[in-house]
């Protein structure tokens, strides 16, 4: 049987051969419709899966800008928490740096604590071999396990010694001796001139004197050297004194020196340069009544 020519026949011949992968069935006009079919339905659905992406994408969208929203409050967070830690790190490194100035000033403090301490027990030391040194020098007149001139606590009392009408003194004179010497070692006359050296080798009327006191000898009826002593004239006048010196066996008196006229001569001053700078003219001739010991100086 002859096949005529039709044109949508070929038409669609055309067409399939464009769409190659389709096969085309020339028996029926429908069979190129249903790929058509086919493929308008895949079109559809791929346009439906695009909604869902430009959906998805949306919602991707929104969740980066709350992203870049969180991000930025982080970032904020961050420089706000980085500036903290800065804060606190130079507060601790200052407060490192108070506390190690403290402990400086502290260890310096204790070291000059020490230092103290150790000059304090070491005069402590000192004073109080001086103080046994004085009292085996002053025998029983000056021995604190008798009541002869100590209080139950082991102390001085004041001891007053009236010098007795029948001694024939010579009044206060320029009689003297030089004291800035070198006295022997560890006696009291020596921790005495130290303490007189120490206070700058202080002097009035040409005598020394130590704390506004003027340096005498007397007899060791009176006391010993570094015991603090009042003269009292027997015109009324006190001279405050302190012994730098004790006068030997030679003095031939326990009231002081005897001179070759007889009279005897209580005080003896201690001079810086010599008898002519002496001046005792306030009290010159005037005799001693009483001297009165109250205690040490060292």
């Amino acid at each position: 049987m002859a096949v005529f020519f039709n044109e949508s026949i070929a038409k669609r011949q055309k067409e399939a051969d464009v769409f190659s992968n389709f096969a085309y069935d020339t028996t029926t006009d429908d069979g190129c419709l249903n790929k058509f079919s086919e493929i308008s339905d895949l079109i559809t659905n791929i346009l439906g899966n695009v909604d869902t992406i430009s959906n998805k994408y949306g919602e991707l969208q929104k969740m980066y800008n709350k992203f870049t929203d969180y991000n930025e409050v982080m970032n904020t967070n961050k420089t706000n928490l980085m500036t903290s830690i800065n804060d606190i790190a130079n507060a601790y490194k200052n407060l490192l740096g108070n506390l190690a100035q403290q402990v400086k000033t502290l260890q310096a403090n204790d070291s000059e604590l020490m230092r103290d301490l150790l000059a304090v027990d070491k005069l402590l030391k000192a004073q109080s071999t001086q103080s046994i040194n004085n009292i085996k020098k002053a025998g029983n007149d000056h021995n604190p396990n008798t009541s002869n001139g100590y209080d139950e606590a082991g102390f001085r009392k004041t001891k007053t010694n009236t010098i007795p009408d029948d001694v024939n003194q010579s009044g206060i004179t320029k009689n003297n001796l030089p004291y800035d010497i070198n006295w022997n070692d560890g006696s009291n006359q020596q921790a005495l001139h130290q303490k007189w050296s120490d206070n700058g080798k202080t002097s009035q009327n040409g005598i020394a004197t130590i704390n506004g006191r003027y340096v005498v000898a007397v007899s060791p009826k009176f006391g010993a050297a570094g015991d603090i002593i009042n003269v009292n004239l027997k015109n009324g006048t006190t001279i405050p004194c302190v012994i730098g010196d004790v006068k030997g066996t030679d003095a031939k008196s326990d009231y002081g020196h005897i001179f070759g006229d007889g009279t005897v001569d209580v005080i003896e001053w201690c001079a810086v340069a010599g008898a002519d700078n002496v001046n005792i003219d306030e009290w010159k001739g005037i005799d001693v009544e009483s001297i009165s010991n109250l205690g040490t100086m060292l």
